[in-house]
């Protein structure tokens, strides 16, 4: 499976009410403490066919990611700045050596392809299941 295109938009999404987010190593009402208004991340769409499209989320959480969106935008770009000849294989493989975020992202988007191309023409979310990516008996997924 080779992708034939790659595309990447960001976004950000106003929150109803601001949220507050710490790490957990930070002390209760430090300066690492910091209030979200919105949530920014970055869809990533790896296109297949005319038909197959791929989507993964990234979204780093600011104070809790080692990454800010920036970071994990320009390491994305980076990445499939390799398409359209990009190698699935190669590609989840650059990006597990990328920010957690941007790995989580990328391989979404592949396992997302991957679903399409054992289930051609079901395209509803509720129609190939999450643990329908998995294979062999329990003992074999347990393990995993």
């Amino acid at each position: 499976m080779k992708m034939i295109e790659a595309r990447l938009y960001q976004y950000s999404l106003p929150l109803v009410a601001p949220l507050s987010a710490a790490p957990l190593s930070a002390a209760p009402l430090s300066s690492a403490h910091c209030r979200m208004k919105t949530r920014d991340g970055l869809l990533v769409a790896l296109r297949k066919d005319q038909e197959s499209v791929g989507w993964g989320d990234i979204a780093p959480l600011p104070g809790f990611s080692r990454e800010d969106i920036g970071q994990a935008m320009q390491a994305t770009t980076e990445l499939l700045s390799g398409i359209p000849a990009a190698d699935p294989f190669r590609l989840a493989a650059l990006a597990q050596r990328s920010f957690p975020s941007v790995a989580f992202g990328i391989e979404s988007a592949l396992y997302n392809l991957r679903a399409l191309q054992l289930w051609p023409g079901e395209t509803r979310s509720e129609s190939v299941p999450v643990n329908g990516l998995l294979s062999g008996g329990c003992e074999d997924v347990e393990s995993e």
